[in-house]
């Protein structure tokens, strides 16, 4: 219990610290979310376009993907990580050995610096969802009690999960001492079966068997369409037990795989 107590403390203060050199560089945060929302605006008139040239339209109504397109956006930018790019620049320039040498597991220890960018984009976030629900005629999320309470808790493990994919990706830095590739490989995944750019629901054929299969729906889609109320309260909690297996799963994997793929770290700076 002492031990938990010590990793506790020294995560809060790592957290602490971490959020305060984030906010050195705030600047940043507003272009990334300025980014997102190019992103966001690009996609939605694509869709909006194949709604008005489709024959039938679409199997999703237009407010309610507008509603989906916004609130899968916050969603995505709250857990907009880079772990991949950080990693590989410290194993580059040495800095890494000293993480290693630290009394803390590495992969609790970058969970909470991960967490600190999380917290300062969820906090933005909130705000352009808020402004969102005064403008759009479907709101893109449901206020019930019960029902934003299944939307955070959901969120929360999608932040899991998207740590758990992120982690395990950065790893591959220790392999190619460079993870730019490792990160694009990642975010193009993640760009493809998260549903960032259209709920599963539009999906068919062998790509939604492959989003299905794999965890990224997850980190986008599941909260986002729990959020909206797309899904009965049955349904909810086996998309949460989903969630915090694959949440469960990934953080074991990457700790095998640290423990693994460590010894071949090869120190290029310091």
């Amino acid at each position: 219990m002492g031990e938990l107590l010590l990793a506790a403390r020294a995560g809060r203060v790592l957290f602490s610290r971490a959020v305060q050199g984030r906010l050195a560089y705030a600047s940043y945060f507003f272009l990334d979310l300025a980014g997102f929302f190019i992103s966001f605006a690009m996609t939605l008139m694509l869709w909006l376009y194949v709604d008005d040239h489709r024959t039938g339209g679409l199997a999703v109504a237009r407010g309610d993907l507008i509603a989906y397109l916004t609130l899968a956006m916050v969603v995505n930018f709250t857990q907009s990580l880079w772990l991949d790019g950080i990693l590989s620049n410290r194993i580059r320039s040495g800095q890494v050995a000293v993480d290693l040498l630290k009394p803390m597991s590495f992969q609790w220890m970058y969970f909470f610096i991960a967490m600190a960018d999380v917290a300062i984009q969820a906090v933005m976030g909130a705000g352009v969802l808020a402004m969102a629900w005064f403008i759009l005629p479907v709101k893109p999320l449901r206020l019930e009690g019960a029902q934003l309470a299944v939307f955070f808790c959901s969120l929360f493990l999608a932040v899991l999960v998207q740590y758990g994919i992120c982690f395990i990706f950065t790893l591959g830095a220790f392999y190619t001492n460079f993870g730019y590739g490792m990160f694009n490989l990642r975010l193009m995944t993640h760009m493809a079966l998260s549903g960032i750019f259209a709920p599963l629901a539009l999906y068919s054929g062998g790509l939604l068997l492959v989003a299905e299969a794999l965890p990224f729906h997850c980190v986008v889609n599941t909260p986002t369409i729990l959020g909206l109320g797309w899904v009965p309260a049955g349904q909810a909690l086996g998309l949460l037990g989903e969630q915090l297996a694959w949440a469960l799963g990934l953080f074991a994997l990457g700790q095998l795989g640290f423990h693994w793929i460590v010894g071949r770290l090869s120190i290029q700076g310091g």
